[in-house]
């Protein structure tokens, strides 16, 4: 779908739904908070329109389903015609759901999904995330 980092480690493609999303995927060894992929997916998508994401930085969680803790931190992107939204996601998972400040280690998961719709800006306004400069906004 994109091209990925060269530091990128088992690189996949999944389509999530065809037609209209899918999703490449690959770790990477990066100690927390660091998002060393970030630079490459910025000058990727430097002809997009950058949004707001709804949390500015990191952020942490305990899922008691799963059994995991949970560092994340997202960035998005809307295409010049509004038509595509991309959402990058950088991860870390630790063992147990116990509040913690760092990951148990440095194996990044990064995920990039792309979303083919009418209107990418309203799409990702669903989730909290503003794309102030999208056509029709």
């Amino acid at each position: 779908m994109f091209p990925v980092p060269r530091e990128a480690r088992r690189p996949s493609h999944v389509v999530l739904q065809p037609g209209s999303a899918d999703q490449d995927y690959f770790w990477l060894k990066a100690a927390y908070p660091a998002t060393p992929a970030l630079d490459h997916y910025t000058n990727l998508f430097a002809k997009w329109l950058p949004c707001k994401p709804w949390k500015a930085g990191w952020w942490s969680f305990g899922d008691m389903q799963k059994g995991l803790f949970f560092h994340q931190f997202l960035r998005h992107w809307v295409s010049a015609d509004n038509k595509q939204a991309v959402t990058v996601l950088f991860q870390y998972t630790s063992p147990g759901i116990e509040n913690r400040p760092y990951p148990d280690s440095d194996n990044q998961f990064v995920a990039v999904m792309r979303h083919r719709v009418p209107d990418a800006a309203a799409y990702l306004a669903e989730i909290k995330v503003e794309c102030p400069n999208a056509q029709g906004r």
